[in-house]
C-alpha cells in the first residue's frame, strides 16, 4: 500500500474558475447588449420593419441589421481589449518612488 496524503488525492478542477467566470461574463454581456439594443429599437420604432434612409435606392438596410452589427461590433471590441482576461482582474499598482 502506498502512503498518499489527502492533498495528493484531491482532484484538480477541470476548468479554472477564471475561465468559467469569463465565459459567464461573456454570456451576460451578450444578453444585456441584445436586451438593450433591441429594446431601444422596439421603443423607438415599434415592431414595424423600417429601413434606414440611404441615398442609393438599391441599398435597403433594416434597423435590425444595424442592431445586429452593433452587437457583434461591441462584443468584438470587448474581446479585442481583453476586458474579460485575468489581467483585467488583477489590481494595478503604481509606484511614486
Amino acid at each position: 500500500m502506498s502512503n498518499t496524503t489527502l492533498a495528493q488525492k484531491q482532484i484538480k478542477p477541470t476548468r479554472d474558475w477564471h475561465a468559467i467566470y469569463s465565459a459567464r461574463l461573456t454570456l451576460t454581456d451578450l444578453l444585456v447588449l441584445i436586451w438593450v439594443v433591441f429594446g431601444v429599437q422596439i421603443a423607438w420604432f415599434g415592431f414595424d420593419s423600417a429601413n434606414l434612409a440611404v441615398r442609393s435606392s438599391d441599398l435597403a438596410v433594416s434597423y435590425t441589421t444595424v442592431s445586429v452589427i452593433l452587437i457583434v461590433s461591441w462584443m468584438a471590441v470587448l474581446s479585442i481589449y481583453g476586458t474579460r482576461t485575468d489581467a483585467c482582474s488583477e489590481p494595478v499598482l503604481t509606484s511614486t518612488s
